[in-house]
């Protein structure tokens, strides 16, 4: 599965086009400064200006802007009012963060011309907004991208919800999708459901029918399904398909916690990884050791202070160590800054309070809360790296260890994951890491069974991309003293 069929075509399409403006609004703002001492183009050699040569690798830095502000939206790239805003904001954060580097780095030719700079804001926050406003509709809906854009769409599930997603994707004339028709276990093979579509057959045929039509993108819309059927269909497509969206009320924590894409105003999730990748399988592990290593030495100073901390504060060893089950099912050593009195994991109380948690039972303690602890039982010391998630530092040598990642979902205890149901151990098909999505997204205010549809849906869009907006969102999240207690 290469990178560009993860992605619908129009997300591509897009990007490719913002950078066009981008770099074209650069060599413009170039030729206005410094004209005619300074040779842009030059065609006959097959040479560009220095400055620009360095200013392309720069100018992807706004296309992972403009993907972290959500303007390769379905919903968002036929706006106005917000596109102009989301526009606006990701040039000046692009523009800001150019400059800082500017200043650190220093390159020995570069852009120290504060009137270029100001003639490429003014550019291509014009240019952009302009084509994006008055352009895309039009270039959408043209013949010579038709093909390109095309999409031969198969929908799993042929009720209310299937039948609405339909009508919703047919009011999208922009994206010249087609919808080929539905695969239902509950409805006879060949039955018409909706319009002129019908049911191929059932779900056990995907397969099929995805290669005799030729599907290039599933919809999966199902609401009366168990959680363990939902990951498997979705399992099974991915294997089969680059990329599944899924409009179901079992993941309705995700609409609500993420920024996710909507078919007119229908929320659906999309699913576009594949965990052989290799990012995954190499360049995630690489990444891992380079930025914890930095890391380590950058803090050893607040590791000092902590670990000096915890054996002021109480009796007992400075570091927790602590059994759990990581990457399919594998036991580890789980590190972190003790917090708490020396016994505290052998807390029986608390062992049965996070199994009901698990099994869904709602006489917890904690009404709910992901996070089940005695307060009675933390330092006071204890208490404040908790608050800040200090303690959890020392997993940054599980890290390097190759136990855990960075990014990943949390490690389980072994009585934990005994009472897990088959759909709960999905959340343990990669490496365990010490931030998440759910930790960054939500915390400990959500659910179980939520905290584990955030930590599945982390699994199944896996991507550098995505690894680096939960690290940069971890900082704030620990600034901001939103850790447990």
């Amino acid at each position: 599965m290469t990178i560009f069929k993860k992605y619908p075509p129009f997300k591509s399409i897009l990007a490719f086009l913002d950078l066009l403006v981008l770099n074209a609004s650069f060599a413009i703002a170039l030729r206005l400064r410094f004209m005619p001492h300074i040779d842009v183009i030059n065609i006959p050699e097959f040479k560009i200006a220095q400055e620009w040569a360095i200013f392309i690798p720069y100018s992807l830095l706004w296309i992972v802007i403009f993907q972290y502000l959500g303007l390769y939206k379905r919903h968002i790239i036929f706006t106005k009012s917000r596109q102009t805003v989301l526009i606006t904001k990701g040039i000046i954060i692009g523009f800001i963060i150019l400059i800082i580097a500017q200043f650190i780095i220093r390159p020995s030719v570069m852009l120290d011309s504060r009137l270029m700079f100001i003639y490429f804001l003014l550019l291509c926050t014009i240019l952009l907004i302009s084509y994006r406003l008055l352009l895309i509709r039009p270039i959408f809906r043209s013949k010579w991208l038709g093909n390109l854009l095309s999409e031969n769409i198969l929908i799993i599930g042929a009720g209310k919800r299937g039948k609405l997603l339909a009508s919703k994707i047919m009011e999208e004339q922009e994206f010249q999708s087609q919808v080929i028709g539905f695969l239902d276990d509950n409805v006879e093979r060949g039955m018409t459901v909706f319009q002129d579509f019908k049911v191929f057959g059932k779900l056990d045929d995907i397969k099929k029918v995805i290669k005799d039509y030729r599907v290039n993108s599933v919809y999966l819309a199902i609401d009366n399904i168990s959680k363990n059927r939902l990951y498997s269909i979705i399992s099974d497509a991915l294997q089969y398909n680059s990329y599944i969206h899924v409009s179901s009320e079992i993941m309705e924590i995700l609409p609500a916690k993420l920024n996710v894409d909507k078919v007119k105003d229908l929320p659906v999730v999309r699913s576009n990884s594949s965990l052989d990748g290799a990012y995954n399988k190499y360049f995630k592990r690489i990444l891992d050791v380079f930025f914890t290593s930095i890391g380590v030495v950058i803090i050893s100073p607040l590791l000092l202070f902590i670990a000096i901390g915890v054996k002021l504060s109480s009796p007992g060893p400075i570091i927790f160590k602590q059994k759990r089950l990581g990457e399919n099912g594998k036991s580890l050593y789980f590190y972190k800054f003790r917090s708490m009195v020396v016994g505290s994991d052998n807390d029986e109380s608390r062992k049965k309070e996070m199994i009901d948690l698990i099994k869904g039972n709602n006489n917890n303690s904690n009404g709910g809360s992901t996070k089940v602890v005695n307060p009675t039982r933390i330092t006071k010391f204890g208490r404040f790296i908790r608050k800040y998630s200090l303690d959890e530092l020392p997993q940054l040598f599980n890290v390097i260890k190759g136990d855990m990642s960075l990014v990943g979902p949390r490690p389980c205890l072994p009585y934990e994951y005994e009472v897990y149901d088959d759909w709960h151990k999905r959340r343990l098909s990669v490496k365990p890491g010490c931030t998440g999505l759910w930790q960054v997204a939500a915390r400990s205010e959500v659910s179980f069974e939520d905290s584990v549809i955030l930590d599945i849906y982390y699994i199944q869009n896996i991507s550098p991309w995505l690894d680096l907006q939960l690290i940069l969102k971890t900082i704030p999240v620990m600034i901001k003293g939103k850790g447990g207690e």
